[in-house]
């Protein structure tokens, strides 16, 4: 199955460096099914970011 991280550049919360090591660490555990990692230039949560409701979109019409 794949797997998706949308990666929040201005995230005061999680700082991108502890997303990256997150990412980093899960596709340690599973090297044959990396993340594939999108970065938004938005905090932790904005509901109404054109980028990620594309990116949401997008994964929702793979098939």
């Amino acid at each position: 199955m794949p797997r998706t991280f949308i990666r929040f550049a201005r995230n005061r919360f999680l700082p991108p460096e502890l997303q990256d090591r997150w990412i980093a660490e899960a596709d340690r555990l599973t090297p044959g099914n990396p993340f594939d990692v999108h970065t938004v230039d938005v905090p932790h949560f904005v509901p109404r970011s054109q980028e990620v409701v594309d990116i949401l979109h997008g994964l929702a019409t793979r098939s």
